[in-house]
């Protein structure tokens, strides 16, 4: 679970600040709960980005999760993963 902000200063407790780069992404979506989230991360590093013209640029990736992600199997997550053109 997450909060959009526009400052790290007073996060809520509980919570953990990250300031997320701007940045060209790639953006994945994961069907079912968390055990099969491994798969999916699988697919997109072992397959997917093999057979395509761009590839992670090293920056951290990121879930984000809202209300379509109860936990169970017809929830969905989106993965977000920076990209850059390969050389």
């Amino acid at each position: 679970m997450g909060s959009s902000l526009h400052s790290l200063e007073n996060i809520p407790e509980g919570m953990v600040g990250a300031e997320i780069p701007e940045a060209t992404y790639a953006v994945f979506t994961h069907n079912g709960n968390l055990d099969s989230l491994q798969e999916t991360y699988e697919y997109i590093y072992g397959k997917w980005f093999q057979n395509w013209e761009y590839e992670p640029t090293g920056l951290n990736e990121f879930e984000f999760y809202d209300e379509r992600f109860t936990g169970e199997e017809d929830s969905e997550l989106y993965i977000y993963i920076p990209i850059k053109k390969k050389q």
